[in-house]
């Protein structure tokens, strides 16, 4: 059993167009997750819905925006997981991803 999270700063899902490095950093996160067998909790809970702001990182102004931040857990605990949510709070007011 295993729960990592974190603001990895590369797409967790298939990015938009953007540079090289971007992709090898997004391909190489993608693989190491993929190989521990780790599942997205929130997109596991909601599946088909565009991620929250704090969840979400545009490379450009009119790009489609891609999840960059996450907590990943492995099949086992699936079962245990209730729920998901992100907490729109004016704490979060100095949060990168406002």
């Amino acid at each position: 059993s295993l729960i990592i999270g974190g603001d990895w700063n590369v797409s967790i899902l298939a990015p938009p167009a953007a540079s090289p490095a971007d992709l090898r950093g997004s391909a190489a996160v993608r693989k190491k997750l993929d190989a521990l067998g780790l599942i997205n909790a929130w997109r596991h809970l909601h599946t088909g819905e565009e991620p929250p702001r704090t969840l979400r990182y545009r490379f450009q102004q009119d790009s489609s925006p891609f999840h960059i931040d996450g907590f990943f857990l492995t099949p086992d605990l699936l079962p245990l997981l209730q729920s998901c949510e992100i907490l729109e709070t004016e704490d979060w007011l100095d949060s990168d991803h406002n």
